[in-house]
């Protein structure tokens, strides 16, 4: 008894926490930081998941300080009984349903804040973060989950920012579901970063000599080395893992060490699209809208995909290229 006690104490004071004003305000200033740096670049929107309904209120008063008004709504269950503070949010089924339909195909809202609502059941494949600052857990944790991981074009992942605690805990412990059952399903922040170290590093390797690449070496690597169909899928395919992950770890501090070298080999990579495949770059600045921007501030880098069109070189002269290229030759 006293330890089922002390159990329902913490939950008490912890729900309490979560609504404090102050508290508020600091998650409501990261949300709209997170979210215009991450997410709405993207053209994607997302969900604040709310302890309560006050806590909406809240939170829909701090993200306006921020954020266009109309960029977010709430949407709460009314009560016959709630002060004026709550009663301004109060909304009919009629404007509910055409708040989720405009947030589904519209330009905003961007943001739902929501605390029981839009939790199960709701399918907004543009939907690709919720933002959770409320303790969930079992089946309706597993379905809060599901609202982002709704596919759509562009969309590689589904991201849950918990504020409140224990989201992984609870998938492990609460559901009993063990690391690799989860994996797939669920990354950590982390991992996602590990995942691009690593992807760099083989595309830096596979190609060699990465930081020698200006506009006059360009056709080294793209008429020479990846006119191989082996070698240019390998270099397609690892190019496009790189490249969605950099979509969605920028623009953390941790890419600044990789942003030069990521920004010629993409320019690598849109000369080989441009000459193999007869895609247009509208295809690449539809997918890889971060990547783009960083393209076009970057001189080096235009001056290299820009270069390429122009270029003409003699067979014998390019088997030499490349075969100096795979025994790691001098230029």
């Amino acid at each position: 008894m006293k330890g089922a006690k002390k159990k329902l104490q913490k939950k008490v004071d912890r729900k309490l926490l979560l609504k404090l004003r102050k508290r508020i305000e600091l998650v409501a200033k990261d949300i709209a930081e997170h979210y215009q740096k991450y997410i709405e670049p993207l053209g994607f929107k997302g969900q604040v998941v709310a302890v309560n309904r006050w806590a909406c209120a809240y939170y829909k008063e701090e993200l306006d300080k921020y954020l266009p008004p109309e960029w977010s709504e709430v949407v709460f269950s009314p009560r016959d009984d709630d002060p004026p503070e709550l009663r301004k949010y109060h909304k009919s089924k009629e404007k509910i349903e055409e708040i989720v339909e405009k947030f589904r195909h519209g330009d905003t809202p961007k943001l739902l804040i929501v605390t029981n609502m839009l939790l199960t059941g709701f399918d907004a494949p543009v939907n690709q973060v919720m933002y959770l600052d409320k303790p969930l857990r079992d089946h309706n944790l597993l379905q809060a989950i599901a609202r982002v991981n709704r596919p759509a074009p562009r969309k590689e992942f589904g991201l849950i920012v918990d504020y409140s605690g224990g989201v992984f805990e609870n998938l492990e412990k609460v559901l009993n579901f063990y690391q690799e059952d989860i994996k797939g399903v669920a990354y950590n922040y982390d991992s996602l970063k590990e995942g691009f170290k690593n992807l760099y590093n083989e595309l830096v390797e596979f190609l060699g000599g990465i930081d020698q690449i200006n506009k006059n070496t360009l056709d080294y690597y793209v008429i020479g080395y990846l006119r191989d169909p082996a070698k240019g899928k390998f270099f397609e395919e690892k190019y496009q893992q790189l490249a969605k992950l950099f979509e969605f770890i920028s623009p953390d501090p941790f890419l600044a060490p990789y942003i030069d070298t990521y920004k010629k080999i993409t320019a690598i990579y849109k000369a080989y699209v441009r000459k193999y495949k007869g895609k247009k770059d509208r295809k690449f600045r539809e997918y890889y809208k971060k990547t783009e921007k960083i393209i076009e501030r970057s001189v080096e880098a235009k001056e290299i995909e820009d270069k390429f069109p122009l270029i003409k070189f003699d067979v014998e002269y390019l088997e030499k290229l490349s075969s100096k290229i795979e025994n790691g030759g001098s230029r």
